[in-house]
């Protein structure tokens, strides 16, 4: 499940959290709130803001979304997913963003934010390392981009109203 992070012509398996076990993933080209949906690679349009990975589970609900934007210049990758609960709520958001700075080689900068089930405040961790996952001195590599913690959003309900995601729950 989920599709690859690529960077610097590089292809590798994105680290996941899926969601267990799905019946369904949808794959939609975004560009300007319109979604084309992705049957093949050849379907992809030219120009697009991000590809959105849609999974459900296996009785059609929404269980997580995944939002890749693109990176024109190819010296970065980005992927957004959120996690839901049975009643459509972010119980998991996760950005995780590769690029090359300061330190040889691709960074890889990673933000996490996770609900408990008793509505306290979420836990939030950030990590920075290198391909091997050895730890990196954010002074020493470079700050990452400053989009790259994305914008959690607390439900499905909302990612759809902000056309973030193509299907209605």
């Amino acid at each position: 499940m989920w599709t690859t992070l690529a960077c610097a012509g590089r292809e590798e398996e994105a680290p996941s959290s899926t969601p267990a076990p799905t019946a369904s993933e949808s794959v939609f080209a975004r560009t300007d709130s319109i979604f084309v949906p992705i049957a093949n690679d050849a379907d992809w349009p030219e120009q697009f803001e991000a590809a959105v990975i849609v999974v459900r589970d296996s009785s059609a609900r929404i269980v997580a979304v995944q939002e890749e934007p693109r990176s024109e210049s190819g010296d970065w990758s980005l992927v957004y997913r959120h996690t839901f609960d049975s009643a459509g709520m972010t119980v998991r958001y996760e950005s995780i963003g590769r690029y090359f700075g300061e330190c040889p080689g691709v960074t890889e900068a990673r933000f996490v934010q996770e609900h408990d089930s008793a509505g306290g405040p979420p836990r939030v961790t950030r990590t920075l390392r290198d391909s091997a996952g050895t730890d990196r001195d954010q002074q020493t590599c470079g700050h990452p981009y400053e989009f790259f913690d994305g914008a959690p959003m607390p439900s499905l309900a909302v990612l759809i109203a902000a056309k973030r995601v193509p299907l209605a729950p």
